[in-house]
């Protein structure tokens, strides 16, 4: 429901004017075809935010659809990699995505420097949209040889209300102040140009605070703090002329909405909306006028809201971000067993949900997360998330969080301070250019010949079991391969028909986003240290004395390989292994396949299967270890104690557009590239598929010998758990065991339900001698 409030003033001066409106259709039309443009939303809990090189970054994955907000089974991969502060990857991976699940880890090179990095998330529909909406959260990373000393500096950012501080028009304006990247907690002034004070600042601990100011014409105004023995002195950035200002604010009911202007050049509409409806709009008539209106909470869902003012081509003069919290169903409940152990004794963590409110979908579903337990090392700006809110904020927007739980204006602050995507009314539409991998991973390449359209090519890999997939290019050459899931190293082959031709060129994409980067700014201020001090004396001596004693952190787990080839059970397999030998192939065949008739001709052999349901006139295909032979005398010129068994499909096979007549697959005793015939254009690539399940390795202190093992224990990460499931009036329980490394340590519990609802708790505890 919306309510007009028009003041006295407006009536009598009749200048402005607000109604209910519709935008101009080709905006609308835009916006309802966009909207249903389905996409991935990811979030990726990462088990600390801080580093040093050498340790592993653990990583928990949640996929959303944009359309439901709810777990999406749409892509079956993601990937994730750490860059550097010029947007540079530096470790990539692919990992396994399954029911909107995933999970994996990256281990840093000792060759990073001290700087400060960022992880990034994303699947392969969304390079469509661009990297603004991908995952990225910003990482410290330490190397103990390069670290970076530097003076303590200081630094001020201001945020406009509206994005623009507009001359005799009041706005509220939020300002951020940090020191190498953390947040201050100072009180500071806004000065004219004649040094009068017409505005007061005050910061939080996050170093966020607001101040509101009606910019006068031709004046210059500046931001002066006192820190210690520093003084900072900022300009503000120069208001314009003309233009809009939003001011926004809320109360228990309704979001109190006022937007002002000192231009008249005709109407404008003043839009609400989130990713999936427009919510309001209003048409309002500029003339050095103001528009009031309330907006009812309960008329929009819970997350993210655009409030944005356009004119008629779709130009975005004003916008402002603000958010509505999620509805709290269920609340998420974990406890230790108490808050300060000794060195390497037993901690007990238990793990509960419990009802707020009445939200029948979340009572009814269990809950998947991930458990991290680390040490907090006190010279890192902690990152924490907010409670319920951290899927919304982190996974529709650019900024990076560092907020606690908060009250509602304090998050509205907040959001002023960061770069948060909104859509594009102007920009053309999204081109659907990158697929959904729905069955794993997609191979996406071009080939460059004077024939581009509809060639057929060949996809194999060696790796056991062997396999082979074929595809047609379209009308400029593009091709995909869809060959299911593929999990760690393979060697790939692809090729065409050497028979037919042998001088395409071959090229495959980069499966990784590779576009512009336009993310510097999400990333925080450079990674640098003040002083040494204890507390990072002791890290550093704490994390040699992991790298020369302690155990490798993880352990990976072969995935379940499917073994059936595409063409699944054979009609007849010779293990040729069993019969006796004879020097060539093709006496082999002769002798004790019965299946097959082998014919030599002048121009070569030609060979066809016999024995079927139906006559098969030409040749089969013909395999060896998943890769195709067109010309049958290279196969048979193959010695046959390499050769293990043979498989036979004796009918005519239709695979991908193309039609067999049979299958002969040779299947060798080992694998090894340098024993098959390529055409000239083959291209093999070493690939790196998904990442195989990997498993956090901790250190348990069961028995009275393990204790006493003189084996130092100095993990900064001292847990984590990937698989958390809490089901509905169910305990979860798990236990972990001190280090010996002292200190402070954090328990950070994030979970969803398969619904979309969020949960999160942080628990901190404390290991002594």
């Amino acid at each position: 429901m919306l309510k007009k409030i028009v003041s006295l003033s407006l009536l009598l001066s009749v200048l402005t004017l607000s109604v209910k409106a519709q935008l101009p259709t080709k905006l609308v039309d835009k916006f309802e075809k966009e909207k249903v443009i389905i996409n991935d939303k990811i979030y990726a809990h990462v088990n600390k935010s801080a580093y040093w090189v050498g340790e592993t970054v653990w990583f928990k994955i949640y996929n959303f659809s944009n359309l439901t907000k709810q777990l999406s089974n749409l892509s079956k991969v993601a990937y994730v990699e750490i860059l550097d502060d010029h947007q540079q990857p530096k470790v990539q991976v692919m990992v396994s995505l399954e029911n909107g699940l995933g999970k994996g880890m990256l281990v840093l090179p000792s060759s990073l420097e001290t700087g400060r990095y960022s992880i990034r998330a994303y699947t392969n529909l969304m390079k469509n949209a661009g990297e603004s909406g991908f995952f990225q959260q910003s990482l410290d990373i330490t190397n103990p040889n390069n670290l970076k000393w530097a003076l303590s500096e200081n630094k001020v950012d201001f945020y406009p209300e509206g994005g623009h501080l507009i001359e005799n028009l009041k706005s509220k304006i939020a300002v951020r102040v940090t020191n190498n990247g953390m947040g201050l907690r100072i009180k500071g002034a806004i000065v004219n140009s004649k040094n009068d004070t017409v505005a007061v600042v005050k910061t939080s601990e996050s170093g966020i605070g607001t101040f509101e100011l009606q910019p006068k014409s031709n004046e210059n105004y500046k931001f002066v703090a006192g820190i210690s023995k520093d003084i900072i002195v900022k300009n503000l950035p120069p208001a314009q002329t003309a233009g809009y200002a939003i001011k926004l604010s809320e109360s228990e009911r309704y979001w109190d909405i006022s937007v002002s202007a000192n231009k008249s050049d005709g109407k404008v509409f003043v839009v609400i909306h989130n990713e999936n409806k427009i919510e309001n709009v209003s048409e309002f008539h500029a003339a050095n006028g103001k528009l009031d209106f309330n907006f009812e909470k309960n008329s929009v869902e819970s997350g993210l809201h655009n409030l944005v003012i356009l004119d008629n081509s779709g130009k975005t003069l004003a916008k402002r971000i603000f958010f509505k919290p999620f509805g709290k169903g269920l609340a998420l409940n974990a406890t230790v067993s108490k808050p300060v152990y000794k060195q390497r004794q037993k901690i007990d963590l238990t793990i509960s949900t419990s009802s707020i409110d009445v939200v029948k979908k979340d009572l009814n579903e269990p809950l998947y997360g991930s458990i991290s337990v680390y040490k907090i090392d006190q010279f890192y700006n902690e990152i924490n998330d907010p409670n319920l809110s951290w899927l919304a904020l982190k996974s529709f927007g650019n900024g990076t969080i560092d907020l606690a739980e908060t009250d509602a204006a304090t998050m509205d602050d907040f959001l002023l301070t960061q770069d948060w995507k909104t859509y594009t009314w102007s920009e053309n539409s999204v081109t659907m250019k990158f697929l959904p991998e729905h069955n794993g991973n997609l191979i996406q390449g071009k080939i460059s010949s004077g024939l581009d359209r509809g060639r057929t090519l060949y996809l194999s890999s060696t790796k056991n079991p062997a396999t082979f997939y074929q595809t047609k290019t379209d009308s400029s050459g593009n091709f995909i391969f869809n060959p299911g899931k593929l999990f760690g190293k393979h060697e790939l082959i692809i090729q065409t028909d050497y028979s037919k031709d042998s001088t395409t060129q071959i090229s495959i994409n980069n499966p990784f986003y590779e576009g512009n980067s336009q993310s510097k700014s999400r990333v925080a201020a450079p990674l640098t240290f003040t002083k040494p001090g204890d507390q990072l004396q002791a890290s550093v001596f704490a994390n040699q004395v992991e790298k020369a004693y302690g155990q490798t952190p993880y352990l990976f787990v072969p995935n379940q390989i499917d073994t059936n080839m595409f063409y699944g059970s054979p009609d007849k397999t010779y293990v040729l292994s069993d019969y006796t030998k004879f020097n060539t192939l093709e006496d082999v065949l002769r002798e004790y396949v019965s299946e097959i008739t082998l014919i030599k001709r002048q121009k070569g052999f030609s060979l066809k299967i016999v024995g079927g349901d139906e006559y098969l006139k030409d040749n089969p295909l013909v395999l060896y270890d998943g890769i195709p032979y067109f010309d049958l005398d290279k196969m048979l010129l193959t010695n046959p104690d390499d050769i293990f068994k043979l498989d036979i499909v004796k009918s005519k096979y239709h695979y991908n557009g193309e039609t067999y007549d049979g299958i002969l697959h040779f299947r060798s005793k080992k694998a090894n590239i340098s024993d098959y015939y390529l055409s000239r254009n083959a291209m093999v690539v070493d690939y790196e598929g998904l990442q195989d399940e990997v498993k956090f390795q901790e250190v348990r202190y069961e028995s009275e010998d393990s204790r006493l093992n003189p084996i130092p224990n100095y993990r900064s990460a001292l847990y984590w758990n990937p698989d958390l499931v809490v089901k509905p009036d169910n305990i979860f329980t798990t236990s972990f065991f001190a280090p010996d490394l002292v200190g402070k340590y954090k328990v950070v519990i994030q979970a969803v339900s398969k619904s979309g609802a969020t949960f999160s708790k942080i628990l901190e505890l404390d290991v002594v001698k």
